[in-house]
């Protein structure tokens, strides 16, 4: 198949409240759940999509839309992500079911990371340590903390502390994702 063909045939979507989205067959090459229901032969095919609703669909589809566009312009895909994450905690957890559902694998990092963010941040140390999801062991005793504390002011520091902690939050998300 030729890369005009796949961007002259439409698949139609349907999502679970009735909604449809055409698009190219280009576009919903990231879908690998429905990859294999778009037959070759036909122009248009119209595929259900029971467990995802007109809202999710829609930014899913936006989603494949602009980085299918836009595949070459690294910058303007990283930006454009930022914001698609950029949601409240509702959405965000429809639309990692949406697409886990529909096996998106360039979105799952991206989403995983999105809420592990939102949940380190919205907790303490404590909180975060102590969860029985995170599991995370501290090897320095309560004695030992203040010295540690002392010793690594700048990293305390709220200029610099955002950037640390979202470098850390990286290393621990990738070790976590890779570890599924």
């Amino acid at each position: 198949m030729s890369p005009s063909s796949s961007w002259s045939r439409t698949v139609v979507l349907m999502s679970s409240d009735g909604e449809t989205f055409e698009i190219y067959e280009a576009e919903a090459q990231p879908l690998l759940a429905i990859k294999n229901l778009i037959k070759p032969d036909c122009n248009k095919t119209c595929i259900s999509i029971a467990d995802v609703t007109r809202n999710t669909l829609a930014m899913i589809i936006n989603y494949c839309r602009m980085h299918a566009e836009f595949a070459d312009n690294d910058d303007l895909l990283t930006s454009f992500d930022r914001m698609f994450l950029d949601g409240d905690d509702a959405t965000l957890h429809d639309l990692k079911d949406a697409i886990l559902f529909l096996n998106i694998r360039s979105l799952i990092p991206l989403i995983n990371q999105a809420l592990a963010n939102r949940k380190i941040k919205a907790n303490s140390k404590e909180y975060i340590c102590d969860t029985e999801r995170f599991k995370i062991k501290s090897n320095i005793s309560q004695e030992e903390e203040p010295e540690v504390r002392c010793e690594n002011t700048w990293h305390f520091d709220k200029k610099f502390r955002s950037n640390v902690v979202q470098f850390s939050i990286k290393i621990e998300t990738k070790t976590k994702i890779v570890g599924f």
